[in-house]
């Protein structure tokens, strides 16, 4: 495990293949509809952890946050654990576009639509995804 402050740190280290492993189960089983939805969810959680979230007006209000890709059916086909990333490569984008682009990473150009609310949506994303469209 790489130490804390370091470039690679993952704070998930000990589950990460654990949700490596759903995800990949979760695309294989299934198939998604054309319109998927990104949202977020939150994991009730009280005890002390340094990934732990404050959501005044959501009824979980503390716990673990969790990005969910999930198409029409309520079929949860992709997630990731809110971890507070700082920089990465796609940082300029913010954090709502950051994460619509990676969750709909494995949908790009196989004419999806993608159902997004208000904190995910910016001008940056439209025109990043509306490039993916007719790139790939």
């Amino acid at each position: 495990m790489p130490k804390r402050g370091q470039a690679d740190f993952d704070k998930l280290f000990k589950i990460r293949p654990l949700v490596e492993m759903l995800n990949k189960r979760y695309a294989q089983c299934y198939q998604p509809h054309q319109k998927v939805a990104i949202d977020e969810s939150m994991v009730k959680f009280k005890g002390r952890s340094s990934m732990k979230q404050y959501m005044r007006d959501k009824p979980v209000k503390r716990g673990y946050k969790i990005w969910m890709l999930c198409d029409e059916s309520a079929y949860n086909f992709e997630f990731q654990i809110y971890t507070e990333r700082l920089a990465t490569e796609k940082s300029e984008l913010g954090l709502g576009a950051r994460e619509v682009t990676d969750l709909c990473e494995e949908l790009y150009g196989k004419n999806r639509i993608v159902f997004v609310d208000n904190f995910f949506t910016s001008y940056d994303l439209f025109v990043l995804l509306k490039h993916f469209q007719f790139e790939r």
